[in-house]
């Protein structure tokens, strides 16, 4: 069965025969055939059941397909199609209905599909490589693959198009595993969400973080925290691939926005940092320990983080307690403005163990 994804905005799960008439709807517009090879026109519902009901031999040569999903709906499809003599490799397929183009939904899609198949696609193990390709006459498709890692093979093929009925020049690409760039953060736990922030998310974030006692054990929280400067502080902290972005923690239950994680650049041994805060409302339920085990084990698989450092102050008693319950250890301190720093470090081979031994 496929696993369902979850991005900051999409949800990728399995179709059903319930999805064949909005498949219908989106597949049949003549702008988005034209730019898939197998969609024909006109496109039926029966056509659309068929394509539904083919998911379950993909499954069993080791692809996927998943329906994209947004608040409002399924509003395309992606997909991994192994090789059944080759299962080591697969071709990376998508597309959007229009009203979906140019939100980067292809791209967020496609950066949680190539971190699932390269860490269990084929047989369990992980593809080796994918590979991927757009008609020459679709450049977006080809800026997509571009901003997924995927590189030119300097190869050009026809392929036949159905909503065409001809051939079209088609642009090869692929993408080994060790050439992936890492997972963008998405880290789902019992009871939270840690994602990036989006522009919409200013003004929550700025209700719950003007708090100056919160900003007081903060290094970079402006206090008043208005809707502008927490816009700025969300542009400003976006994942680009490395370490260096801040995530916002949320509630499941009601979805409320309760806190935010920061992720700090590598030091020169290449341990990043982590820091965090949570509303007040919120302390006291053990969120700020799930929410950073998540994100440790984030850290240590999409970066090969040999450490993980946070930096305390020393009259934070509170926020001490946190690092040392994961396993950190104090490994120095330093003055900052007339109070004592200190620095906690956690390798990565004292969190494996204590995950594999149910510490952490």
């Amino acid at each position: 069965m496929n696993p369902v994804l979850r991005t900051p905005r999409l949800t990728l799960r399995p179709m059903t025969p319930k999805d064949a008439p909005r498949l219908v709807a989106l597949a049949g517009d003549p702008r988005v055939a034209r730019m898939v090879s197998s969609i024909p026109q006109p496109y039926t519902v029966g056509e659309a059941g068929d394509f539904i009901a083919r998911h379950a031999l993909i499954l069993e040569e080791g692809g996927r397909v998943w329906a994209i999903c947004d608040s409002e709906g399924l509003q395309g499809a992606v997909g991994l199609h192994a090789d059944p003599l080759r299962r080591a490799e697969a071709e990376l397929g998508y597309w959007l209905g229009f009203e979906a183009w140019g939100r980067g939904y292809a791209t967020e899609a496609g950066r949680a599909v190539l971190a699932e198949g390269f860490a269990r696609g084929g047989s369990g193990e992980g593809f080796a490589e994918l590979t991927s390709g757009y008609f020459t006459d679709n450049p977006a498709s080809g800026k997509v693959l571009r901003k997924l890692g995927f590189r030119d093979r300097g190869e050009i093929r026809p392929v036949f198009c159905r909503a065409r009925g001809e051939e079209v020049d088609c642009l090869r690409l692929d993408l080994a595993a060790g050439d992936a760039p890492p997972a963008p953060p998405f880290i789902d736990t019992a009871r939270l969400i840690l994602a990036p922030l989006q522009d919409e998310d200013a003004a929550e974030l700025a209700r719950i973080g003007d708090d100056p006692g919160i900003a007081r054990q903060m290094a970079n929280l402006p206090s008043p925290l208005t809707e502008a400067a927490a816009l700025e502080r969300i542009r400003a902290s976006r994942f680009r691939g490395a370490p260096g972005f801040r995530l916002g923690l949320r509630r499941k239950a009601d979805g409320a926005l309760i806190g935010e994680w920061g992720v700090g650049p590598r030091n020169a041994a290449g341990a990043p940092d982590i820091s965090w805060w949570l509303t007040r409302a919120a302390r006291g339920q053990g969120y700020a320990r799930e929410a950073s085990a998540g994100l440790l084990d984030y850290l240590f698989a999409a970066f090969a983080a040999p450490a993980v450092r946070a930096e305390i102050l020393r009259t934070n008693a509170a926020s001490r307690r946190l690092p040392e319950a994961l396993g950190f250890r104090a490994s120095g301190e330093y003055p900052l403005g007339g109070e004592a720093v200190i620095i906690y470090e956690l390798t990565r081979a004292l969190w494996t163990s204590r995950r594999g031994e149910g510490a952490a």
